[in-house]
């Protein structure tokens, strides 16, 4: 294992265990831990080096035994026994169907050191000369905990050059991450892995972002620090999270690992987001999946029945929707009062748990056009002794509604004196007297009414009735009442268009829009656009109905840093437009200024 190469080939053979995480015994290689128990199956990797470790020479590391299909890279480093310098070299490959991988690359002239006086900031150092060095094959596919598949102890050849010493001041650490830059929300924490970190929302709508230091991004892929990272990110950096089962915590650590795996790929931007919604999967598996996978079935099916919000929503009262299952999917009622939400809390409904818009709009999205309602107990609870009184809403009266109240079990062919009240006028707003017949019984629902609110009830005789919520803007009838037509929606309403994006914190104008012949996205590159229609903010236009489409934002889906932005809007409701020629299409809302959105009362399309 430690024989030294001078420019010739030798062939080193390392037997690594397939094993889960919790092994008996363990060695220390760059602060990850790699052992295994007498009790498991081997399998057996060949790895060769050939050339010379001279920096600026061409090298080859090539292996057998490895899993087909896998990915695997090469990283050096001066030690195995030091846990903060090394460099990865090359991009991973992909090894092939019988086995083998080959890796050519130019030995590099330095390495990188991460010192803790540089509170994990990296600094390039040169290599010296005449000391030895290991060569080390690994990859995420791996079946090792470590992700190491092979060492090779090699002499670093070539003359003798200094060492560039770096200092604070040539590291990035002062650079790396500054909250001004990041946006609202995140916590700073200066830690070896991770600069910055930050939590929203709860249970399965939570996610966890953060900025890596340097340091993770040099040294997790070969050999991964993956264990530290997530100590790191969920102690010192406090992003805790509760509320989900053990598989969604393991999706959490799973989608971490493969951040750190992929942190140097083409598009990975400046945070790592992982969610606790989606499938716990196998790190080959995420890593084949670009670090997402799919929404699990727990958490798509968790809230139930639950009153949600949005978690970044800073308003004081927040907007809250009631989850109910349409069909077998469920979907969000905007709750439109303050009365049908403590109509639904009396009731018992779970909630509110503030979930991430992400989980919102993805597993429950809102179904346009539909609020929530809530229908108070029609009666109430039985008296010690046997008598009842219930009210419900009644007909239309000269103002709001009136009350229908009942009575059972009171003496017969009694006058029972009866007391209105509202929340309005809680100690009494009408009294009469209502008569009961040979059993005692009494109804009426031509006596009070009430256009106050929220809540309705009465005392008959001192008993309490139930309490009912209803609207304060009950039609008025006519004299004789007679029943009201249906209200019509509105033939056609002028909106204004608001074609800005997020930008930060800040909002941008962007491409005009347009409208489309069908409630997609994108239609200008598929096709569907009609021509001539393009808009920018300002532009007033005719909106006839509403229909659902493709989910539509205006913000950065692939980034948080907007994530605190007001101005940050997401709906699948599309208005449909008749453009001034008499042609129709649809415009997402998304694109229409906030007082526009909603539906405004249109039919349905």
């Amino acid at each position: 294992m430690n024989a030294t190469l001078r420019g010739g080939r030798n062939t080193r053979t390392v037997t690594m265990m397939r094993q889960a995480r919790a092994l008996a015994t363990a060695v220390a290689i760059l602060g990850v831990v790699v052992g295994a128990t007498s009790a498991q199956a081997a399998t057996t990797t060949r790895a060769r080096f050939s050339g010379s470790a001279k920096p600026g020479s061409f090298v080859t590391v090539s292996a057998r035994g490895l899993e087909p299909g896998s990915r695997v890279s090469a990283g050096l480093v001066p030690s195995l026994t030091s846990r903060d310098k090394g460099v990865v070299v090359g991009q991973p490959l992909t090894v092939t169907p019988s086995g083998t991988v080959r890796l050519r690359f130019r030995w590099p002239s330095t390495f990188h050191a991460c010192p803790e006086r540089l509170g994990g900031e990296c600094i390039p150092v040169s290599w010296t000369p005449g000391k030895k060095a290991y060569v080390l094959l690994g990859g995420p596919d791996l079946d090792s905990p470590s992700g190491l598949a092979s060492k090779v102890a090699v002499t670093v050849r070539g003359q003798r050059t200094p060492k560039k010493r770096g200092t604070a001041s040539t590291a990035t650490r002062a650079q790396a991450v500054r909250l001004e830059d990041v946006g609202g929300g995140f916590t700073q924490c200066n830690g070896q892995w991770v600069a910055a970190a930050r939590v929203s929302g709860e249970g399965y709508g939570t996610r966890i972002s953060m900025y890596p230091t340097t340091k993770v991004q040099v040294l997790g892929r070969i050999p991964p620090l993956w264990d530290d990272v997530w100590k790191e990110l969920t102690g010192k950096c406090g992003a805790g999270f509760s509320g989900i089962d053990g598989a969604a915590a393991e999706s959490l650590k799973q989608q971490l690992d493969c951040h750190i795996v992929g942190s140097n790929a083409p598009g990975i931007g400046p945070t790592w987001d992982f969610e606790a919604w989606h499938e716990n999967a196998s790190l080959t598996t995420l890593v084949k999946n670009s670090c997402n996978m799919p929404t699990s079935a727990t958490a798509a099916a968790a809230y139930d029945g639950w009153i949600v919000q949005w978690s970044d929503d800073s308003a004081a009262q927040k907007s809250s929707w009631l989850v109910v299952n349409r069909g077998g999917k469920l979907i969000r009622n905007w709750i439109s009062s303050a009365a049908v939400y403590g109509c639904l809390k009396a009731k018992g409904t779970p909630g509110p748990i503030r979930l991430h818009h992400s989980y919102l709009d993805g597993v429950i999205p809102d179904e346009a056009g539909f609020s929530a309602t809530c229908a108070a107990p029609t009666s109430a609870p039985d008296s010690k002794d046997g008598r009842r009184v219930s009210v419900a809403q009644g007909p239309v009266g000269p103002k709001g509604y009136r009350y229908a109240i009942s009575l059972s079990g009171f003496a017969a062919n009694t006058a029972v004196p009866i007391v209105c009240r509202d929340s309005a006028d809680p100690g009494g707003f009408s009294t009469f007297s209502l008569p009961t017949d040979a059993a005692g019984n009494g109804s009426t629902s031509n006596q009070c009414f009430s256009a106050d609110g929220p809540e309705h009830w009465v005392t008959a005789d001192g008993l309490e009735s139930n309490r009912v919520t209803w609207s304060t803007t009950a039609p008025q009838p006519t004299v004789p009442p007679t029943p009201q037509p249906t209200p019509q929606p509105p033939t056609s309403t002028a909106i204004t268009v608001d074609n800005r994006v997020t930008n930060g914190a800040g909002m941008r104008e962007d491409t005009p829009a347009y409208l489309s012949s069908a409630t997609r996205n994108f239609c200008k590159r598929n096709g569907c656009a009609l021509g001539g229609t393009d808009m920018g903010s300002g532009a007033v236009i005719a909106a006839e109905c509403t229909v659902l489409g493709d989910r539509t934002t205006n913000g950065q889906d692939n980034s948080s840093v907007d994530d605190g932005n007001p101005g940050l809007f997401t709906s699948t409701r599309w208005y449909g437009i008749r453009w001034g020629d008499g042609r129709f299409g649809y415009l997402s809302e998304v694109w229409v200024v906030a007082a526009n959105r909603g539906g405004l009362g249109l039919r349905a399309c």
